[in-house]
C-alpha cells in the first residue's frame, strides 16, 4: 500500500540498524512449518522475518536477530513444546542450529538469550519453582536443565558452532538502566556463562 511505502522510505532514510523478530512461538506456530517468507500465516505484530531482512538489505541497514532464546513460553516459546527433557533439549539444539545455519551469511548480530533475570530477586535468573499462581502457557527454559543457569550457556556455546566465528552474540534484558541490583545480577551472570566456556560479546538493554 502507499503508507507501506511511506513508511519504508521514512524508515530507510532516517535507521542504519533495525532488530529482526525471532520470537519463537510466532515463528513457528506450527511445529516443523517456521514463518520466514513472505506469504506465510498473518500474526499481528510478528511479520514474517525474509521480506524485512530484505528490505534491509537492500537499504544498507544493518541487522540484528532477536531473540533466539526466551526464557518463557508466554512470549517465546511455542506451544507444541514436548514435556520431555529429553526432547526439549533436542528441539532447544536444533531451532539454535536452524537460524543460525539459515542466517549465517546474512545476520551477524544476535540476541541468544532474552530476558533471563528475575525482576523480584535481581541476582536469580527466572523460574517456575516454588510459584503457586503459574499460568497454563508459562514455561521457564532453566527449570528444565539439569543445572538451571546452564540453559544460557548452551544456547551460546550452540550459537557459536553453528553461526560464525566472529559473529557478535547479545544477553538482553530491561530495567538495567535504574535497577542496579538487577544490572549487577546480569553481569554476574555474564560472568558465570564465560567460566563455563561461553563467549558473550555484549549485554544489551530495553530502554
Amino acid at each position: 500500500t502507499q503508507q507501506n511505502r511511506q513508511y519504508e522510505n521514512t524508515f530507510g532514510a532516517l535507521f542504519n540498524s533495525a532488530t529482526l523478530p525471532f520470537y519463537w512461538k510466532t515463528l513457528e506456530p506450527e511445529q516443523g512449518k517456521p514463518r520466514y517468507t513472505a506469504g506465510s500465516s498473518y500474526i499481528f505484530r510478528r511479520p514474517p522475518v525474509d521480506p524485512i531482512l530484505e528490505f534491509c538489505e537492500s537499504n544498507k541497514i544493518m541487522t540484528k536477530g532477536h531473540a533466539i532464546i526466551y526464557g518463557m513460553r508466554r512470549w517465546g516459546h511455542p506451544d507444541w513444546m514436548p514435556s520431555d527433557r529429553k526432547e526439549m533439549e533436542f528441539y532447544f539444539e536444533k531451532h539454535i542450529q536452524e537460524l543460525a545455519l539459515r542466517y549465517k551469511d546474512r545476520i551477524q548480530i544476535w540476541d541468544v538469550v532474552n530476558e533471563p533475570m528475575d525482576d523480584g530477586k535481581t541476582s536469580d535468573i527466572k523460574t517456575g519453582k516454588g510459584k503457586t499462581d503459574l499460568a497454563s502457557d508459562e514455561f521457564y527454559w532453566q527449570d528444565y536443565f539439569l543445572t538451571p543457569k546452564d540453559y544460557a550457556v548452551e544456547a551460546f556455546k550452540l550459537a557459536r558452532q553453528y553461526g560464525n566465528p566472529d559473529d557478535k552474540l547479545f544477553i538482553n534484558d530491561y530495567n538495567l538502566e535504574y535497577n542496579l541490583n538487577k544490572c549487577d545480577g546480569l553481569i554476574k551472570y555474564v560472568e558465570y556463562i564465560e567460566s563455563k566456556g561461553a563467549t558473550v560479546d555484549g549485554i544489551g538493554t530495553q530502554m
